[in-house]
């Protein structure tokens, strides 16, 4: 194919990086133990707030958001004995991300990404169970396409994406804990995303035998420029203030 007379010239296919018009959106990876303000924070985006509900985490927090535009799909299927059923759980999942293909400006929410990932490994194993074979290292493949496609479809609209994620420990070659964690979604997700969050709690004295709690963001990645920063009560305009001109697209 590359021994054909080529007419046109690169120039015409590609433009100069100044004329490629940006996505005015932020995508945010958080994730965290329990109890850390990822699903407060995925909240403070701007509206609309479109949140794709794993884990039932968004109407609890209604209160503390009154006014504003925030709709929720609450997408666990349940089967017997309160097991989500993954296939049709996924699809309840494939449904939302077309519909809000019409959605013009705000905020997609899946919380959490961890619980997704989870359904499409179980979505593989049903697959393969049909087929009365064993699960083999390339059927993964048919989770990670699957997941893959749901992620590129969010990337591709005109809207801030916040991707939260449950958190695992982390084992050495031996299989050894190392006591460090990280998030519990699909390896490749941090490369969609122009920033990665991990929320934290710490406790601190606050009289006699009272203990206060303070929830810290820290930044693990940025897309334009490192940066070293913890912030405390993570809020979207918080780390805003944080990133300045460095998402300078925003």
């Amino acid at each position: 194919m590359f021994e054909q007379k080529v007419e046109e010239k690169p120039e015409e296919l590609f433009k100069p990086i100044e004329e490629v018009a940006p996505l005015r959106r932020l995508k945010v990876g958080v994730y965290g133990i329990y109890a850390t303000g990822k699903t407060h924070f995925a909240l403070t985006f701007p509206e609309p707030v479109y949140v794709i509900d794993t884990e039932f985490g968004s109407v609890p927090l209604r209160k503390k958001f009154e006014g504003k535009k925030i709709y929720v799909l609450e997408c666990f299927v349940s089967q017997e004995e309160g097991k989500a059923d993954p296939i049709k759980s996924l699809a309840l999942v494939e449904k939302a991300v077309k519909l809000l293909s019409t959605v013009k400006s705000g905020t997609v929410v899946i919380d959490s990404i961890s619980d997704i990932w989870t359904w499409e490994e179980l979505r593989m194993k049903e697959i393969v169970s049909e087929k009365g074979r064993d699960v083999y290292q390339f059927d993964w493949g048919i989770a990670n396409r699957h997941y893959l496609d749901i992620i590129r479809a969010l990337l591709s609209y005109p809207l801030n994406l916040v991707i939260t994620a449950k958190t695992r420990e982390v084992y050495d070659t031996e299989g050894k804990p190392t006591g460090m964690i990280e998030a519990r979604w699909q390896k490749d997700t941090p490369y969609f995303v122009d920033v990665v969050v991990r929320m934290t709690k710490r406790f601190y004295p606050i009289g006699e035998g009272k203990m206060g709690v303070r929830y810290i963001g820290t930044i693990e990645k940025c897309r334009a420029e490192r940066i070293d920063a913890e912030i405390e009560d993570l809020t979207y305009d918080k780390l805003l203030a944080v990133l300045k001109d460095k998402i300078w697209w925003l």
